[in-house]
Order: C-alpha cells, then sequence, then structure tokens
C-alpha cells in the first residue's frame, strides 16, 4: 500500500475456518463480509505495510479486490492449536524474506473488532515509540468474586459503586503491537507494555453469535447529534424535544448549542448529557467531523440553503430538521414540522400532529378522578413566557367575578421566566379572588397538573400538545404571529384558540373561560375530540424515519 518501504507491518490474520460461527470472516455483517470493516479501515493508513495471512482462496481474493497484500499461511498455522504468535511471527518473518527488508514495529488487527479505527491503529504505532508492545483494552471495573475450597469468596477489600473501584483492564484481542524485537522472543507480549484504552463499540470482540447480534445492532445504529436552541427569547421547547427523542435512541446522543443558549446547555448538562458549543458554522462542523457524526438533527427553527448545503458538503451528514420554515427545509434529508399542517409538502417534509414527540411522561396515562365542586384550572405559558402571558391571564381571571370564586388555580412558571417574583407578588394580593391558588416552579411531572385540570390556559407551542394528550380542554394564546401559524388547537375542536395580538385579548379571552366552566357538556364535547388523537407514537415514528434514511445512505455508500 505504501510507496516507500516503510518501517510498520501490519498482520490481519484471517483464516477460513471458525467452529462458533463458521466462515466467521466473509459472513456479511451489516451487509459486508467481516473482515471487510478492516480492510476499509487500513486503506486510510499510509507508510504501512499491511498484509492479510489467510489460508482461504475467498479471502485472499476479497483482500486483493481491497489492495491489501496476502500471504499463504501455512497448514500447520490454519488450525485451532496453532497460536496467533506463531502465526504473526511466521507472517513477518515470510514478508521480510520477500521483501529483503526488517520492520521496526508490528501490529496485529483481529477482523473480530470490526469497530477498530484509524486513530486507534495510529495510537497504537504511536505508543510503541519508548515501549516494547502495546495491547489494546477496555475497562471492565466490577464487584468480583473468586471461588475456593471454602465456596465463594470477594476479590474486592469494600463494596462500592463501580465508578469508585480501581480500574482493572480486559485485552479486547483487536489490537496487539510489539517492537520487532520483541518477536524472537517468540512472543509478542513481553517487556515494557502500553495500554491502549478503547471505548464503546471499538471494544466489541465478536466470539460468538450474541456479539454478532450486538455488533449488527452498533452497527446500525447512527452516532447522533442533536443541535438546539434555548433562551429566554425561544423558550426551551427544542430542548425538550431533543431531550425526548435522546431518551429513545439506542445511543447516547451529543447535544450541540451556539453559544447564546446558556439556558438550553443548563438543562441538557442537568440531564448528563454531553453539550458542545459552537459560535460559526466552521465550529461545528469541526465538533461534528471530531465526533464522527453519521446524523445531525437540527431544532433550530428557520435554516437556510447555504447553511444546509454546507453541512452536508463537510460533514456527510444525514441532516433533519424541525419546525424549519426557512429555505433549508428543503435541503435536509427530511424535515418536521408537527405543528404546521400542509396539503402539499415537498417529499422529504413531513408535517402534521403524527410527528409530535411526547415526552416519556405522557405515554401510558391513566384516567384522573377530577372533584366537580370547583372548576380546576391550570395556567402555564412554557418555559419562558417572554410577553409575560401569566400576569396578563391572572389579572383577568380576578376580575371576572362571576366565576373567580369557583376556580382553584395552579401556575406553573418554567425554568426560564424571568416574572417570578413579580407573579409571586400578584398571586399573594389576589388569594382571596379564588377558590384557590397556588404557584409552582419547580415541578418534575407537569403531566399530573395537565391531566388533573379542567381547564388549560396556555401559549399555542408544543406545550399545545402535551394538554392534548391529556384530554384537557384548553384555551390558546399566541406569543408572536409565527404561533398562529401552528393550527392543530384551530383544527383539533379541543381548544378554544384566541390567536395573536399586540395586546393582550381580554374581552374575548373571558367570554372562553366563561362558556368553558359554565358548560361542562361543552368541556366533556371537547375532551372528546380530544381523545380521537393518538398523539403518543410519533417519537417512533421520527425516529424510525431518521433511521431509515440513515441505512438507506448507508447502503448506498458501500
Amino acid at each position: 500500500m505504501a510507496s516507500t518501504i516503510s518501517s510498520t507491518i501490519i498482520i490481519i490474520p484471517a483464516r477460513g475456518g471458525s467452529k462458533e460461527i463458521p466462515r466467521k470472516n466473509l459472513k456479511l455483517l451489516g451487509g459486508e463480509p467481516l473482515l471487510q470493516h478492516i480492510l476499509s479501515t487500513v486503506k486510510n493508513l499510509n507508510n504501512c505495510e499491511v498484509i492479510v495471512s489467510t489460508d482461504d482462496s475467498e479471502i485472499e481474493y476479497l483482500a486483493n479486490n481491497n489492495q491489501v497484500k496476502t500471504i499463504q499461511r501455512p497448514p500447520e498455522f490454519a488450525t485451532d492449536k496453532a497460536t496467533l504468535d506463531e502465526v504473526v511471527i511466521d507472517a513477518v518473518k515470510t514478508v521480510e524474506s520477500n521483501m529483503n527488508h526488517r520492520f521496526e514495529k508490528v501490529i496485529t488487527i483481529q477482523p473480530t473488532s470490526p469497530f477498530i479505527s484509524t486513530k486507534s491503529i495510529l495510537s497504537a504505532i504511536n505508543l510503541l515509540d519508548g515501549n516494547d508492545c502495546v495491547i489494546s483494552v477496555v475497562d471492565s471495573r466490577h464487584l468480583r468474586w473468586g471461588e475456593d475450597e471454602n465456596g465463594p469468596k470477594p476479590l474486592y477489600e469494600i463494596r462500592t459503586n463501580r465508578q469508585w473501584l480501581p480500574p482493572t483492564w480486559s485485552e479486547t484481542g483487536g489490537i496487539i503491537g510489539c517492537s520487532r524485537e520483541s518477536l524472537e522472543t517468540g512472543s509478542r507480549i513481553n517487556g515494557n507494555v502500553a495500554l491502549l484504552k478503547l471505548m464503546g463499540h471499538e471494544a466489541i470482540d465478536i466470539d460468538t453469535h450474541i456479539d454478532w447480534a450486538l455488533a449488527e445492532t452498533l452497527l446500525s445504529t447512527p452516532t447522533v447529534a442533536i443541535r438546539v436552541i434555548g433562551d429566554t427569547e425561544h423558550g426551551l421547547g427544542h430542548v425538550f424535544r431533543g431531550l425526548t427523542i435522546a431518551s429513545r435512541l439506542n445511543s447516547k446522543p451529543l447535544f450541540i448549542t451556539d453559544d447564546k443558549s446558556t439556558l438550553a446547555k443548563e438543562l441538557i448538562i442537568s440531564k448528563n448529557y454531553n453539550c458542545s458549543e459552537y459560535s460559526k458554522s466552521s465550529d461545528l462542523v469541526k465538533i461534528l467531523l471530531e465526533n464522527q457524526i453519521d446524523v445531525l438533527l437540527n431544532d433550530v427553527l428557520d435554516t437556510t440553503q447555504e447553511e444546509m448545503n454546507f453541512l452536508k458538503e463537510k460533514t456527510n451528514c444525514i441532516i433533519s430538521n424541525f419546525e424549519d420554515l426557512g429555505t433549508g427545509s428543503s435541503v435536509a434529508d427530511v424535515t418536521f414540522n408537527a405543528l404546521y399542517e400542509h396539503k402539499n409538502p415537498l417529499p422529504n417534509q413531513r408535517y402534521g400532529w403524527e410527528w409530535f414527540c411526547a415526552r416519556d411522561e405522557f405515554c401510558n396515562l391513566e384516567s384522573p378522578a377530577h372533584n366537580n365542586e370547583q372548576i380546576k384550572v391550570l395556567v402555564t405559558f412554557g418555559g419562558t413566557d417572554p410577553r409575560n402571558l401569566t400576569t396578563e391571564v391572572i389579572n383577568a381571571l380576578s376580575d371576572e367575578h362571576n366565576i373567580s370564586n369557583l376556580l382553584e388555580i395552579t401556575v406553573i412558571l418554567g425554568p426560564g421566566n424571568n416574572n417570578g417574583d413579580q407573579i409571586k407578588q400578584l398571586i399573594d394580593n389576589l388569594k382571596q379572588s379564588f377558590a384557590s391558588i397556588e404557584l409552582l416552579t419547580k415541578v418534575e411531572r407537569i403531566s399530573k397538573y395537565m391531566q388533573d385540570a379542567d381547564i388549560a390556559i396556555t401559549s399555542n407551542g408544543r406545550t399545545v400538545f402535551e394538554i392534548a394528550v391529556c384530554e384537557t380542554p384548553m384555551i390558546t394564546i399566541s406569543q408572536n404571529e409565527r404561533e398562529t401559524l401552528h393550527t392543530f388547537s384551530q383544527k383539533c375542536k379541543g381548544a378554544i384558540d384566541l390567536g395573536y395580538s399586540i395586546k393582550f385579548p381580554k374581552s374575548s379571552f373571558l367570554e372562553a373561560i366563561s362558556n368553558l366552566t359554565q358548560d361542562k357538556l361543552l368541556r366533556d364535547q371537547m375532551k372528546e375530540e380530544l381523545s380521537k388523537y393518538n398523539l403518543t407514537s410519533g417519537t417512533e415514528r421520527v425516529i424510525s424515519e431518521i433511521n431509515r434514511l440513515y441505512k438507506n445512505g448507508r447502503i448506498k455508500n458501500v
């Protein structure tokens, strides 16, 4: 593979026989022979002599098709009894004899570790500078037990959580490197040993059918980055959707925020996800490339064609956008807009309530028992409430003396609401106006309050869907003109939508709340209409669509 004779030789031992998984090295993993995965990786290496040692003509043909040289393994080294040290020593000496060249470093890479990266191979080569050998390992610390003639006994001194145990390392078998001098001892492992510490899928070693099934799952699971915005202007709905999707993925995604989304970053980190920050598009590309991201989920509102084309060109990611009304929505591989309806969407666009991503707490809800003596009203305007509609609603309700003393009001403020002190003071002053009123700022399960309410009052965003899952009649008020494009509240027949106006629509609001409080039949009809929507399967639908695009794109690139 190299244009000049190199100092490093890489041996890939790949015999044709295998008992546990017959013909393992040629068995298709993700549509490709197992050996092909390592062959594709070593193609990216420069200044290394790569050799496949084999006894099988099909394996030889596959290696040669990848422009990788092969040597014939002697029969005595192609049995189950032959050690890998013997195979590697034979291969190195044969190649050296044929080339009349002595190598300085010897690296063995096993095809049964198909996810080994070029970066890890180069790290192993570099670790041989100053060390006699290097072994790939994975952290395997556990509370371990041994056994003697007296029975089981612990191999630890103090029971503690796994992360507090001293590190212990298990060999993965994926990479073993040694100096050429070490081979003269008859073993690749001796002298000063360095550990190449692998993580995640790179540590997989396929020995059994269970290992194979895991590798198939990992291979079909993309690495995902979720890019979100979240601040006092945009609220935190984008972040909550990202967290909802993240909780359903088979792998832990990386979150990415811009440098203005401090609220978003704080919430993400509090949920134990990693979060990177960028300030310009080139920084974003760098993050995606360094983390080898396969799928990028953009939940940042409107994008441009120029930005989407730039990301596609530089990263080759599958790109999925949410709530994107910009020109970039036509360039993304798929765009999801649960809040909007569209009669003639483009082929890459998925519109409508079917694509709403319900948080886990809204799935499998049990119907609560309602107390009909008082009317329970929930007031919640999302994570930030930039127009302070909460204050407007409380003041308006206190002025409606015909019904105010019938109302049990719960006010829930989001973590980004900057009017908390003012609202608390207002509620303290108006407590005598209502049957009861309470203010909550830290709520673990908001679904409980949405279910308990007879009427909910909210803005016209994603919260509408959450209240609809709870089958609670609602009044919606748009925070901005963009929210007037959110059509579910207008069409579902379970909400009274007051639209958007510069001033709070007090008269129409009081008319709506009076109708709902005084007409239980109307509320029951609205609940019945909301029950017709299955709003809890959208997350799986979104993930399935993304995985389909990833799978099709991966097959196309093979």
